[in-house]
């Protein structure tokens, strides 16, 4: 099962909350979860859910994906018996003012693209908080398809059961068919603990000249790529991102 919660936290001081902040909501949670499920996730591989945060001028939004079913139903708990969020690092209490919660079956999500007869060649991936990719020991910060594709496979790949995605063919073909044609991005960073990690923002337009069935396959790789994340630190506030199709360089101006 996947799981996306979208929470509307009200910080009593809206000033000492920033987007930045996602290894100390990272913290408060670990410290909810019951202490099995939590020494589990610290043993595993790889984390069991991507989170990050947008700030409004007066609220916080806290937005975590998961697609293991028994962290999904522990944080359905989490948010069912607790109204406000503390931080005690910075010594912040917020407000939970709205928790959204929506499933999807991953079998469900993986039947509408294997059999939806409504592809397009272009999709449109917006980097929502800074990400990056890390190669060769150092973070890059700027997309390339490589980089872009090939992360979406090892995440989806490392994390959700129901498929198997990585494969060097699969790999070869996507890097053959697949290339940017339109972007609006800007360099930026992300502010870990004290650490700045170089990454960038905004939107690319991916497009696929493959048959109908790759294109396919695609949008479905960078669907279950918004539950994972994209790149880096997916778990601490980094490469979150959102995929639609084909709207983007129709209603914008583009570099």
């Amino acid at each position: 099962m996947l799981f996306k919660f979208k929470l509307v936290l009200r910080p009593t001081q809206i000033d000492k909350a920033n987007v930045h902040q996602a290894s100390l909501y990272h913290g408060w949670l670990m410290q909810q979860i019951p202490k099995e499920l939590s020494q589990q996730m610290h043993q595993e591989q790889h984390p069991l859910f991507s989170q990050y945060l947008i700030k409004d001028k007066a609220s916080i939004e806290w937005h975590i994906h998961t697609w293991n079913n028994q962290l999904g139903l522990e944080l359905k708990k989490i948010f069912a018996v607790n109204n406000s969020v503390y931080l005690e690092h910075l010594q912040l209490e917020l407000k939970i003012e709205e928790c959204q919660v929506t499933t999807q079956e991953e079998a469900d999500l993986i039947s509408h693209y294997a059999f939806s007869q409504d592809t397009k060649k272009y999709l449109t991936i917006e980097f929502l908080t800074p990400t990056s990719f890390k190669s060769q020991g150092r973070y890059l910060n700027y997309p390339t398809p490589r980089f872009i594709i090939q992360s979406a496979l090892n995440r989806v790949d490392q994390n959700i059961d129901a498929v198997a995605f990585f494969d060097k063919e699969t790999f070869a073909e996507l890097l053959a068919s697949c290339y940017i044609n339109r972007y609006n991005l800007h360099s930026t960073y992300f502010s870990l603990e004290g650490t700045k990690i170089n990454g960038f923002i905004g939107k690319v337009e991916l497009a696929c000249n493959g048959p109908k069935q790759l294109q396919s396959f695609l949008k479905l790789l960078f669907k279950l790529t918004e539950y994972t994340g994209l790149g880096a630190k997916t778990a601490l506030g980094m490469g979150a991102i959102k995929v639609s199709d084909n709207y983007f360089y129709r209603k914008e101006s583009l570099t």
